[in-house]
């Protein structure tokens, strides 16, 4: 009831902002916390000690850093950061506490969630509605209600990789048109980073399920590259609502490929299989090289530079304690001489909360790398969600909403290894009165 709850509080929050702003983040953090107690009380963290010193780990990052917040005289820089680190504890706790049966349908929610953020992107496109789509260095892209293109990016990759991973024999065309859905909306996003952390992170998602989901990948393509080509105008497109129907009929329609690792495909196959990628990514390429232009050449990688610099120059000045959490940048950079955030979560950590702060991310990181396994394909895409997390939170700030850390809880819960736990109410009871 837990995991349901707190997946109803994603889907809600990712409809208002990702829970960005104060009132949504104060009620993640209350609710979140809640969940954490009943957690404890109910003994479904009682786990293995890495597993433990997750939730503790993230838990007492988030109590240092509303402390720096409460000494620096400034408590309610506590949110968004605090409620992300609380929501990943409570999301963590709850998914890894569910039975083998209830795995499957994580990944529905994740995959519902990704659906959404993408409809709702690509709703904003066709209009040209502001903030579902943002006007950015001559182009439109997708931000959907999260309403950071960035951010909208990261969510999209990550529940690509996870749904990548499952099978699903019941309804096939169900995890079909998440996989369409995302791929499209995060090429749509333009976001370099988040594209390319999830190029690499599928990696560690078995080829097989990545051949299986072929062609709903390739509409993604497509129809992502049309965003994409489309996106320098500033009118709205309806015919892109056209083309995205028709591409995601195909990819429910389309029958799943098959790839077996010892029988493997015939030369020919292969050779048409490779010839056609290269094909369809040069054509891609060739029909938005200027759009790709604008974003290469994008005066915001300066800026990040310029962040960078600011945020080692206030941990200099406190490197114990740290300066406080978000303490304004001063910087010298072509978009202005202030900034609000880092793009860096690690250098963020470590000049608000100091060394003692990132030494509680480093724990808690560390004892995630210990408590996951791909044990199975659906850990496999969990595990990659998480690498994709780790990558971009170093060139932007999308751990401060805390959507992500929501997210970010729930797929590392289902990376976890199976053990006992506790099923029924009757079991939770028992516990509970011991």
């Amino acid at each position: 009831m837990l995991a349901v709850g707190l997946g109803a509080l994603a889907l809600i929050e990712t409809l208002r902002d990702g829970g960005f702003w104060s009132a949504d983040a104060l009620a993640i953090t209350v609710v979140a916390a809640l969940a954490c107690l009943i957690l404890w009380a109910t003994g479904a963290v009682a786990a293995r000690g890495s597993e433990r010193l997750v939730i503790a780990g993230a838990l007492a990052l988030a109590a240092w850093w509303a402390i720096r917040a409460g000494t620096t005289g400034e408590l309610g820089r506590f949110d968004p950061l605090g409620a992300s680190l609380v929501g990943f504890a409570a999301a963590f706790a709850a998914v890894r506490a569910l039975p083998a049966a209830r795995r499957p349908h994580v990944v529905w929610a994740v995959g519902a969630l990704g659906s959404v953020v993408a409809l709702t992107g690509f709703a904003g496109l066709v209009a040209r509605r502001f903030p579902l789509a943002i006007r950015s260095q001559g182009t439109v892209r997708l931000a959907s209600t999260i309403t950071y293109s960035d951010c909208a990016g990261l969510v999209l990759a990550v529940c690509l990789l996870v749904v990548l991973a499952a099978e699903v024999d019941e309804f096939p065309w169900l995890p079909r048109l998440a996989v369409f859905a995302c791929s499209a909306g995060l090429l749509a996003t333009q976001s370099r980073a988040d594209v390319l952390a999830a190029v690499l992170a599928a990696l560690l998602v078995p080829f097989r399920l990545v051949v299986r989901h072929a062609l709903p990948l390739l509409c993604g393509l497509v129809l992502g590259t049309v965003a994409v080509a489309t996106s320098p105008s500033h009118h709205a497109v309806p015919w892109l609502a056209g083309a995205g129907i028709g591409c995601a009929a195909l990819a429910a329609w389309a029958p799943p490929l098959r790839w077996e690792a010892r029988s493997g495909w015939s030369t020919t196959t292969r050779l048409g299989a490779v010839a056609g990628t290269l094909a369809v990514a040069a054509l891609a390429l060739v029909l938005v090289h200027h759009e790709i232009g604008l974003r290469a050449l994008a005066p915001s990688d300066g800026d990040r530079w310029a962040e960078w610099q600011a945020a080692w120059h206030q941990f200099l000045s406190a490197p114990w304690l740290g300066v406080g959490p978000d303490r304004l940048l001063l910087v010298h950079a072509a978009d202005g001489n202030a900034a609000n955030f880092v793009h860096n979560e690690y250098l963020q950590v470590l000049a608000g909360g100091g060394v003692i702060g990132l030494g509680l991310l480093a724990l808690t990181m560390v004892a995630l790398v210990r408590s996951v396994r791909r044990h199975d394909p659906l850990a496999a895409g969990a595990v990659a969600g998480l690498v994709c997390l780790a990558l971009v939170g170093a060139v932007d700030f999308d751990w401060h909403v805390p959507v992500v850390g929501l997210l970010a809880g729930a797929v590392a819960g289902l990376a976890v290894p199976l053990t006992d736990r506790p099923q029924t109410l009757h079991q939770v009871a028992q516990r509970v009165a011991q």
